[in-house]
């Protein structure tokens, strides 16, 4: 199973940001993984601010910046380790560009999962929800997990999108190391080929209904059988259903607290995962997202 060891929560201090931190940990404690809380200070913005200051002013902003993150970043480890006990947080504070620090940091180890809020005051939200979600999802090393909703508890009901190539069985794996105990669901949704081109010959609604029975007959042997080979429990739901992928994804995940999506696969599904589905479905649901790599 591929495991995490390695827990970063990036966080921008704010308190919308802290439901991220508390999720953080309490999948490190779940978990027994090293928590490492991330705060990434960006002196090109510092810069700006400093044209509005006094000389003085200017010149003492960044360490007077930094001294005070490292006091709140701190005490924000402090609290964490109180509410749970077996849980040591490490604090880092770096400067820099988000998007570059949050791809070194995690590339430093393979074991790692990135945690970020879905809410917050810096850019953080930014650079997963907005223009730069890509770069990051397509650049990064590790997975990601987006929180959306306070941390009351662990994972007990787990989503996770299937299209039956490599990155399914990893996306599998990633759902049982974040959410051990959880129960999973595993949905695909039939993409039926030429189905379009059908409609364009002689063939007609019962045709197209028949052809339609053998498509889904098929993907559920196939999830049957990776289900099998993922080595998962017996009382696993499997889900197989027609329709818009992103439609399909949010109406399952209505019964579940965590979605997991592989990143990259191989069917046509796939090759826009990545741009429209991603953001959409990281968007549009309500509860948190685990981008699988």
């Amino acid at each position: 199973m591929s495991g995490f060891s390695h827990v970063i929560a990036a966080t921008d201090l704010s308190a919308p940001a802290h439901q991220a931190v508390e999720r953080a940990a309490l999948v490190s404690r779940d978990i027994a993984a090293s928590l490492e809380l991330l705060h990434v200070v960006n002196p090109a913005l510092l810069a700006r601010l400093g044209h509005f200051l006094s000389a003085a002013s200017a010149a003492t902003l960044p360490q007077r910046v930094l001294d005070e993150a490292s006091g709140r970043l701190e005490a924000l480890a402090r609290q964490l380790q109180a509410h749970h006990s077996a849980v040591t947080p490490m604090c880092r504070i770096v400067e820099g560009d988000l998007l570059a620090e949050l791809l070194d940091a995690t590339g430093e180890r393979e074991d790692s999962l990135l945690v970020c809020g879905a809410t917050g005051k810096s850019s953080v939200r930014h650079v997963l929800l907005g223009s730069t979600a890509e770069r990051l999802l397509n650049r990064t090393t590790c997975p990601v997990l987006v929180v959306k909703r306070p941390a009351i508890d662990a994972y007990r009901r787990v989503l996770v999108t299937v299209d039956f190539s490599i990155a399914s069985l990893q996306a599998i794996h990633h759902a049982r190391a974040i959410a051990p105990q959880a129960g999973l669901t595993l949905l695909h949704v039939v993409d039926v080929p030429f189905e379009g081109l059908l409609r364009l010959t002689d063939a007609d609604d019962e045709d197209i209904g028949h052809y339609r029975i053998i498509a889904k007959r098929e993907a559920t042997e196939r999830l049957q059988a990776l289900s099998v080979q993922a080595g998962l429990a017996a009382s696993t739901r499997l889900v197989v259903t027609r329709g818009e992928p992103i439609e399909s994804i949010l109406k399952q995940a209505r019964e579940c607290n965590l979605v997991v999506m592989g990143k990259h696969g191989e069917s046509r599904f796939h090759k826009w995962f990545v741009g429209k589905v991603t953001r959409q479905v990281l968007n549009a649901s309500r509860h948190d997202v685990l981008v699988s790599v």
